[in-house]
């Protein structure tokens, strides 16, 4: 008998447990979609960030508008949209934005300390140190990969020293002063497709080659045949 009764007890328990988890679920699920109908209903009312220079978005809805994440009762939202870019007549990129509820509505604000990771992190590659946020970590790798031969190309050219560096920063809010200082593509825009990324990474490599050829007293036109030499993305 006290062996039914303790399954008994273990069921109910059990049916409690999963009928709470489900009640969760959906009220999760209802937040999310309640931030992607406001953002879908208000994102005229978003300024819109160029993602790469001469780059112009489609005058159209979003590609995609896409609750990815909740902080607490904040929910991060990722809208997708169309750009023409120099390169491309199309070129996919996604900003970021967070949105809390208020008594009525939603609000944008801030996105949560927790979303960026570590503040300041470092990647250095041979020609290339990049400071940047965390969350950008897997973007800034790729633009090493991409940028360190180009550099090592104009070195070729240019006869660098060993110590010869380009020094980048990506930062964790939108307004941002400085050379080579870029508010992370949160803001801007991360690219999402083949073509973006090219074109965003060849961007900022173009950048990178400027920079160089600055720091070793090479004339501008000596840097725009580099980075036409390389084929590189530069208005």
């Amino acid at each position: 008998m006290s062996r039914r009764f303790v399954i008994i007890v273990l069921v109910v328990v059990v049916l409690l447990v999963a009928g709470f988890t489900a009640a969760r679920m959906i009220t999760v699920a209802n937040t999310l979609n309640a931030a992607v109908a406001y953002a879908v209903a208000h994102v005229g009312d978003l300024s819109i960030l160029q993602p790469l220079p001469a780059s112009t978005p489609y005058d159209e809805p979003p590609v995609k508008v896409e609750a990815v994440a909740r902080y607490g009762d904040t929910v991060e939202v990722q809208i997708t949209r169309r750009y023409q870019t120099l390169r491309h007549s199309e070129a996919q990129f996604a900003v970021t934005y967070f949105y809390q509820p208020t008594s009525d509505s939603w609000q944008i604000v801030p996105a949560p300390e927790s979303f960026w990771g570590k503040q300041q992190s470092t990647t250095t590659g041979v020609g290339l140190i990049v400071h940047h946020p965390q969350r950008d970590a897997k973007l800034v790798q790729n633009l090493i990969m991409a940028a360190d031969p180009a550099l090592q190309a104009a070195c070729e050219r240019w006869a660098c020293s060993s110590n010869a560096t380009v020094v980048m920063q990506f930062l964790p809010y939108p307004n941002v002063e400085g050379e080579l200082a870029y508010p992370s593509p949160r803001f801007t825009g991360v690219p999402m497709t083949l073509e973006a990324n090219d074109d965003y990474l060849s961007s900022l490599t173009a950048d990178a080659i400027f920079a160089l050829a600055k720091q070793l007293g090479q004339p501008a036109e000596a840097a725009h045949a580099e980075i036409q030499r390389q084929n590189l993305y530069a208005p």
